[in-house]
């Protein structure tokens, strides 16, 4: 007899929770029920600091900004 395999739900990390249709995906790429989709609720891996410090270094682009100051 063949048989059929059911699909696998999707549930949170911390708690096991069955998301059916609310699964809220973290940046470390896990899936989380709302309780637990805050990085401090677990312990997330993903460096928030360091993301955050090359976008800003992307937005000022000192090169840019010291041309335009010795125009002036």
């Amino acid at each position: 007899m063949a048989e059929t395999k059911k699909p696998r739900t999707k549930r949170c990390v911390v708690c096991k929770t069955s998301l059916a249709i609310l699964a809220y995906s973290c940046k470390c790429e896990k899936q989380f029920c709302i309780n637990h989709l805050p990085a401090v609720e677990h312990a997330c891996s993903f460096n928030y600091r360091d993301s955050s410090q090359t976008q800003l270094s992307r937005q000022l682009d000192v090169s840019g900004l010291t041309q335009k100051i010795m125009k002036i």
